[in-house]
């Protein structure tokens, strides 16, 4: 079986990031609900609005290539939240279209986060991925992350009757 060739990487220049702006929101759960399979539009409108009215927890990039959005990025900013020793963001959503991936619109995406960040004070930087997403750890992991110290808990919530 042949391997799948790699597409042409993209120059960093090529790639305009900008803030996320309400316009660009129909766009951004386009590029969401293909990936997942469902609309997640709420929380997609209320991460925007966040990075509008609380840039300083909140932000919220896009991609453009050519003038078309090939992705986005969010984070939230935490300042000694929960017990934390010091400044940290975790990405809290990054997608690209299909066919900018692989491109160098993620890479680009989150070294302009990086750089933000670095503008808050924020000198960590964290995500959680599920455990079956091999070709996005694989992402994060040439991007220089590694496994944590934190393990990742949950529980289901039963709803009261």
């Amino acid at each position: 079986m042949a391997k799948e060739e790699e597409p042409e990487k993209l120059d960093a220049a090529a790639i305009t990031i900008r803030p996320m702006e309400r316009g660009d929101l129909e766009t951004v759960i386009e590029i969401d609900e293909a990936i997942l399979g469902r609309n997640r539009a709420d929380y997609l409108d209320r991460l925007l609005k966040k990075s509008i009215t609380a840039a300083d927890t909140q932000i919220s990039l896009v991609a453009l290539v050519e003038g078309e959005i090939a992705g986005f990025i969010g984070a939230s900013l935490f300042y000694g939240d929960f017990g934390l020793a010091g400044s940290e963001a975790t990405v809290d959503i990054i997608a690209v279209k299909k066919q900018f991936r692989k491109r160098n619109v993620g890479s680009v995406l989150l070294s302009h986060l990086k750089t933000r960040l670095a503008e808050y004070g924020i000198s960590s930087l964290r995500l959680e991925i599920a455990i079956h997403q091999y070709e996005l750890l694989s992402f994060f992991r040439s991007e220089g992350f590694r496994m944590s110290s934190r393990i990742c808990l949950e529980t289901d919530i039963e709803a009261k009757k």
